[in-house]
Protein backbone atom coordinates (compact mmCIF):
# COMPACT_ATOMS: atom_id res chain seq x y z
CA UNK A 1 0.00 0.00 0.00
CA UNK A 2 1.81 3.29 -1.35
CA UNK A 3 -0.02 5.26 1.64
CA UNK A 4 1.97 3.44 4.09
CA UNK A 5 5.06 5.17 2.82
CA UNK A 6 4.43 8.45 0.82
CA UNK A 7 1.04 9.49 1.50
CA UNK A 8 1.27 9.19 5.33
CA UNK A 9 4.74 10.14 6.19
CA UNK A 10 4.16 13.81 3.60
CA UNK A 11 1.22 14.54 5.70
CA UNK A 12 2.36 13.46 8.92
CA UNK A 13 5.47 16.09 7.89
CA UNK A 14 3.28 18.31 6.95
CA UNK A 15 0.82 18.47 9.84
CA UNK A 16 3.19 18.23 12.20
CA UNK A 17 5.34 20.84 10.69
CA UNK A 18 2.10 23.26 10.65
CA UNK A 19 1.40 22.47 14.20
CA UNK A 20 5.07 23.27 15.46
CA UNK A 21 4.38 26.61 13.82
CA UNK A 22 1.50 27.26 15.57
CA UNK A 23 2.43 26.29 18.98
CA UNK A 24 6.21 26.88 18.81
CA UNK A 25 6.35 23.35 19.52
CA UNK A 26 10.30 22.12 19.17
CA UNK A 27 8.80 18.31 19.67
CA UNK A 28 6.92 18.56 16.74
CA UNK A 29 9.25 19.79 14.37
CA UNK A 30 11.74 17.66 15.48
CA UNK A 31 9.11 14.70 14.24
CA UNK A 32 8.00 16.34 11.22
CA UNK A 33 11.72 16.31 10.31
CA UNK A 34 11.65 12.94 11.25
CA UNK A 35 8.91 11.52 8.69
CA UNK A 36 10.31 14.16 5.83
CA UNK A 37 13.88 12.78 6.29
CA UNK A 38 12.02 8.72 5.61
CA UNK A 39 11.13 9.97 2.36
CA UNK A 40 14.62 12.16 1.47
CA UNK A 41 16.29 8.53 2.34
CA UNK A 42 13.66 6.40 0.79
CA UNK A 43 11.72 7.78 -2.33
CA UNK A 44 13.14 10.57 -3.92
CA UNK A 45 15.61 10.72 -6.97
CA UNK A 46 16.29 13.31 -9.19
CA UNK A 47 14.26 16.09 -6.94
CA UNK A 48 10.87 13.98 -6.94
CA UNK A 49 9.30 11.59 -5.32
CA UNK A 50 8.87 8.11 -6.41
CA UNK A 51 6.84 4.92 -5.88
CA UNK A 52 7.79 1.43 -6.94
CA UNK A 53 4.64 0.00 -8.62
CA UNK A 54 7.00 -2.68 -10.74
CA UNK A 55 8.40 0.50 -12.46
CA UNK A 56 9.26 3.15 -10.79
CA UNK A 57 7.18 5.71 -11.16
CA UNK A 58 7.19 9.67 -9.72
CA UNK A 59 3.08 9.93 -8.79
CA UNK A 60 1.61 13.52 -8.95
CA UNK A 61 -0.36 13.44 -5.75
CA UNK A 62 3.03 12.52 -3.94
CA UNK A 63 4.66 14.96 -4.85
CA UNK A 64 2.35 18.03 -4.53
CA UNK A 65 1.90 16.64 -1.16
CA UNK A 66 6.00 16.80 -1.00
CA UNK A 67 5.91 20.35 -2.36
CA UNK A 68 3.32 21.52 0.92
CA UNK A 69 5.61 19.25 3.37
CA UNK A 70 9.10 21.01 2.09
CA UNK A 71 7.65 24.56 1.89
CA UNK A 72 5.97 24.50 4.96
CA UNK A 73 9.32 22.33 6.71
CA UNK A 74 11.29 25.23 5.10
CA UNK A 75 8.99 28.23 6.66
CA UNK A 76 9.24 25.91 10.44
CA UNK A 77 13.34 25.98 9.69
CA UNK A 78 13.31 29.73 9.81
CA UNK A 79 11.16 29.72 12.79
CA UNK A 80 13.26 27.87 14.81
CA UNK A 81 16.46 29.50 13.25
CA UNK A 82 17.41 26.10 11.39
CA UNK A 83 19.38 27.89 9.46
CA UNK A 84 21.02 24.69 7.53
CA UNK A 85 17.69 22.87 7.40
CA UNK A 86 15.65 26.24 5.91
CA UNK A 87 18.27 26.00 2.98
CA UNK A 88 17.64 21.94 2.65
CA UNK A 89 14.14 22.09 3.15
CA UNK A 90 13.95 25.34 0.33
CA UNK A 91 15.90 23.45 -2.03
CA UNK A 92 13.84 20.08 -1.90
CA UNK A 93 10.75 22.75 -2.11
CA UNK A 94 11.90 24.04 -5.43
CA UNK A 95 13.26 20.62 -7.27
CA UNK A 96 9.68 19.21 -6.42
CA UNK A 97 8.40 22.35 -7.87
CA UNK A 98 10.61 21.87 -10.74
CA UNK A 99 9.76 18.21 -11.28
CA UNK A 100 5.81 19.30 -10.99
CA UNK A 101 6.23 22.00 -13.57
CA UNK A 102 8.32 20.29 -16.51
CA UNK A 103 7.45 16.38 -15.99
CA UNK A 104 4.11 16.41 -14.54
CA UNK A 105 2.22 19.65 -15.80
CA UNK A 106 1.85 20.11 -19.09
CA UNK A 107 -0.21 19.83 -22.61
CA UNK A 108 -0.90 16.07 -23.15
CA UNK A 109 -2.91 13.31 -24.82
CA UNK A 110 -4.74 11.07 -22.60
CA UNK A 111 -5.85 7.72 -24.63
CA UNK A 112 -6.92 5.79 -21.65
CA UNK A 113 -8.28 2.21 -22.57
CA UNK A 114 -10.12 3.49 -25.91
CA UNK A 115 -7.28 4.79 -28.46
CA UNK A 116 -10.03 6.42 -30.76
CA UNK A 117 -11.53 8.96 -28.09
CA UNK A 118 -7.76 10.34 -27.08
CA UNK A 119 -8.48 13.85 -24.25
CA UNK A 120 -6.19 16.57 -25.08
CA UNK A 121 -5.34 19.65 -22.52
CA UNK A 122 -2.97 21.25 -20.45
CA UNK A 123 -3.37 19.13 -16.85
CA UNK A 124 -1.44 16.97 -14.53
CA UNK A 125 -0.85 13.08 -15.62
CA UNK A 126 -1.37 11.25 -13.07
CA UNK A 127 3.10 9.82 -12.23
CA UNK A 128 6.12 10.26 -14.58
CA UNK A 129 8.24 7.09 -15.42
CA UNK A 130 11.08 7.48 -13.71
CA UNK A 131 13.54 5.60 -16.12
CA UNK A 132 12.20 7.08 -19.12
CA UNK A 133 10.46 10.16 -17.96
CA UNK A 134 7.26 9.64 -20.25
CA UNK A 135 4.13 10.56 -18.33
CA UNK A 136 1.97 7.90 -17.29
CA UNK A 137 -1.56 7.13 -19.36
CA UNK A 138 -2.67 4.72 -17.53
CA UNK A 139 -5.23 6.66 -15.66
CA UNK A 140 -6.82 10.19 -15.26
CA UNK A 141 -7.59 11.34 -11.82
CA UNK A 142 -9.66 14.38 -10.44
CA UNK A 143 -7.78 14.99 -7.43
CA UNK A 144 -4.43 15.62 -9.37
CA UNK A 145 -6.26 18.36 -11.20
CA UNK A 146 -7.65 19.31 -7.84
CA UNK A 147 -4.46 19.65 -5.41
CA UNK A 148 -2.72 20.57 -9.28
CA UNK A 149 -4.46 23.44 -9.39
CA UNK A 150 -4.06 24.94 -5.12
CA UNK A 151 -0.31 24.34 -5.49
CA UNK A 152 -0.42 26.14 -8.92
CA UNK A 153 -1.81 29.01 -6.89
CA UNK A 154 0.28 28.89 -3.49
CA UNK A 155 3.39 28.47 -5.16
CA UNK A 156 2.75 31.78 -7.42
CA UNK A 157 3.38 29.06 -10.40
CA UNK A 158 0.93 30.50 -12.80
CA UNK A 159 -1.78 33.16 -13.06
CA UNK A 160 -5.09 32.85 -11.97
CA UNK A 161 -6.65 32.63 -15.17
CA UNK A 162 -4.60 29.16 -16.19
CA UNK A 163 -5.38 27.73 -13.14
CA UNK A 164 -9.36 28.20 -13.34
CA UNK A 165 -8.65 27.15 -16.92
CA UNK A 166 -7.11 23.76 -15.35
CA UNK A 167 -10.71 24.06 -12.46
CA UNK A 168 -12.68 24.20 -15.31
CA UNK A 169 -10.93 20.76 -17.42
CA UNK A 170 -11.81 18.77 -13.99
CA UNK A 171 -15.12 20.11 -13.75
CA UNK A 172 -16.48 19.15 -17.63
CA UNK A 173 -14.64 16.17 -17.43
CA UNK A 174 -15.30 14.63 -13.79
CA UNK A 175 -18.75 15.81 -13.87
CA UNK A 176 -21.48 13.23 -13.08
CA UNK A 177 -25.08 13.93 -12.15
CA UNK A 178 -27.15 10.85 -10.69
CA UNK A 179 -30.98 10.14 -11.98
CA UNK A 180 -32.29 11.47 -8.56
CA UNK A 181 -30.59 15.10 -9.51
CA UNK A 182 -27.39 15.42 -7.71
CA UNK A 183 -24.16 16.51 -9.04
CA UNK A 184 -20.87 16.36 -8.22
CA UNK A 185 -17.31 15.03 -9.46
CA UNK A 186 -16.50 11.58 -10.02
CA UNK A 187 -12.81 10.85 -9.48
CA UNK A 188 -11.61 9.11 -12.24
CA UNK A 189 -12.04 9.21 -16.07
CA UNK A 190 -13.39 6.58 -18.01
CA UNK A 191 -12.77 7.56 -21.59
CA UNK A 192 -14.53 4.73 -23.07
CA UNK A 193 -14.09 2.01 -20.70
CA UNK A 194 -17.37 2.66 -19.26
CA UNK A 195 -16.53 2.30 -15.68
CA UNK A 196 -19.39 2.95 -13.65
CA UNK A 197 -20.01 6.66 -12.01
CA UNK A 198 -20.58 8.37 -8.84
CA UNK A 199 -20.39 10.98 -7.38
CA UNK A 200 -17.12 11.58 -4.78
CA UNK A 201 -18.23 13.79 -2.72
CA UNK A 202 -14.46 14.01 -1.10
CA UNK A 203 -13.25 15.79 -4.64
CA UNK A 204 -16.20 17.83 -4.96
CA UNK A 205 -15.20 19.10 -1.40
CA UNK A 206 -11.72 19.48 -2.78
CA UNK A 207 -12.65 21.63 -5.83
CA UNK A 208 -14.99 24.34 -3.82
CA UNK A 209 -11.82 24.36 -1.60
CA UNK A 210 -9.52 24.82 -4.62
CA UNK A 211 -12.40 28.03 -5.89
CA UNK A 212 -13.65 26.90 -8.84
CA UNK A 213 -16.41 28.97 -10.52
CA UNK A 214 -19.27 26.24 -9.83
CA UNK A 215 -18.34 26.19 -5.78
CA UNK A 216 -21.22 27.75 -5.22
CA UNK A 217 -23.57 25.13 -6.78
CA UNK A 218 -21.32 22.50 -5.72
CA UNK A 219 -21.26 23.80 -2.11
CA UNK A 220 -24.74 23.38 -2.06
CA UNK A 221 -24.52 19.82 -3.37
CA UNK A 222 -22.24 18.60 -0.94
CA UNK A 223 -23.97 20.32 1.97
CA UNK A 224 -27.65 18.76 1.44
CA UNK A 225 -25.21 15.38 2.07
CA UNK A 226 -24.52 15.83 5.62
CA UNK A 227 -25.80 12.79 7.56
CA UNK A 228 -25.74 13.35 11.76
CA UNK A 229 -22.23 15.72 11.17
CA UNK A 230 -20.72 13.47 8.93
CA UNK A 231 -20.45 13.29 5.01
CA UNK A 232 -20.55 10.49 2.55
CA UNK A 233 -17.74 9.22 0.72
CA UNK A 234 -20.07 8.61 -2.25
CA UNK A 235 -23.41 8.96 -3.93
CA UNK A 236 -23.55 5.16 -4.33
CA UNK A 237 -22.07 1.81 -3.44
CA UNK A 238 -19.99 0.25 -6.45
CA UNK A 239 -18.02 -2.70 -6.04
CA UNK A 240 -14.39 -2.92 -6.27
CA UNK A 241 -11.87 -1.90 -7.60
CA UNK A 242 -14.06 1.02 -8.03
CA UNK A 243 -13.92 2.22 -4.19
CA UNK A 244 -17.19 3.74 -4.03
CA UNK A 245 -18.85 3.63 -0.44
CA UNK A 246 -21.84 6.03 1.24
CA UNK A 247 -20.30 5.50 4.24
CA UNK A 248 -19.70 8.48 6.45
CA UNK A 249 -16.23 9.41 5.32
CA UNK A 250 -13.56 11.05 7.66
CA UNK A 251 -11.96 12.78 3.81
CA UNK A 252 -15.34 14.01 2.66
CA UNK A 253 -15.99 15.69 6.11
CA UNK A 254 -12.43 17.09 6.59
CA UNK A 255 -13.14 18.67 2.96
CA UNK A 256 -16.82 19.82 3.88
CA UNK A 257 -15.87 21.06 6.99
CA UNK A 258 -13.03 23.11 5.91
CA UNK A 259 -15.19 24.94 2.93
CA UNK A 260 -17.97 25.51 5.75
CA UNK A 261 -15.43 27.40 7.59
CA UNK A 262 -14.34 29.37 4.68
CA UNK A 263 -10.81 27.99 4.48
CA UNK A 264 -8.75 24.96 2.71
CA UNK A 265 -6.99 22.40 4.38
CA UNK A 266 -3.92 23.66 3.42
CA UNK A 267 -4.31 26.88 5.53
CA UNK A 268 -5.39 27.38 9.33
CA UNK A 269 -8.50 29.04 10.60
CA UNK A 270 -8.65 30.55 13.83
CA UNK A 271 -12.03 29.46 14.21
CA UNK A 272 -14.54 31.43 17.71
CA UNK A 273 -18.25 29.84 15.87
CA UNK A 274 -18.55 27.35 13.28
CA UNK A 275 -22.38 26.63 12.35
CA UNK A 276 -21.89 24.36 9.26
CA UNK A 277 -25.44 23.80 8.33
CA UNK A 278 -26.47 27.34 8.67
CA UNK A 279 -23.83 28.49 5.66
CA UNK A 280 -26.07 29.75 2.73
CA UNK A 281 -25.81 27.21 -0.13
CA UNK A 282 -25.84 29.85 -2.80
CA UNK A 283 -22.42 31.82 -1.83
CA UNK A 284 -18.77 30.86 -0.61
CA UNK A 285 -18.59 30.30 2.71
CA UNK A 286 -16.91 33.17 4.76
CA UNK A 287 -18.13 33.89 8.19
CA UNK A 288 -17.12 36.75 10.18
CA UNK A 289 -15.89 34.74 13.22
CA UNK A 290 -13.26 33.00 10.80
CA UNK A 291 -10.25 34.80 9.59
CA UNK A 292 -7.89 32.28 7.22
CA UNK A 293 -4.60 32.29 7.91
CA UNK A 294 -2.08 31.59 4.65
CA UNK A 295 0.87 29.14 6.15
CA UNK A 296 2.21 28.67 2.99
CA UNK A 297 5.04 31.06 1.57
CA UNK A 298 5.48 31.44 -2.21
CA UNK A 299 8.30 29.66 -3.13
CA UNK A 300 8.12 31.88 -6.60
Amino acid sequence: NRDQGNGVNLWVAFSLSEYAKLTNDQNAYNSAKKAAQWIETNRMTKGAVWYDFGVKVWVTEDNIDAWYAFSSLASAAKLFNDSTNETKYQNLTDGVKNHLLTRAYGNHTWYGSNPNIPITGTYFAAGVNVDTEQVSDAELFADNQLWGAQFLRDSGAKAESEIQSLLDFAYKKFYFKEPDGRFGLDSKLDNGDKKPKAINWEFTGHYIAAKGTKSPELFAQLNSQQQNGGYPHDSKNLPDPYWHSTAISINTTNWAYAVNIGTTLLKVAKVTTVEPTAIPPTATPAPKTVTPTPIIESTS
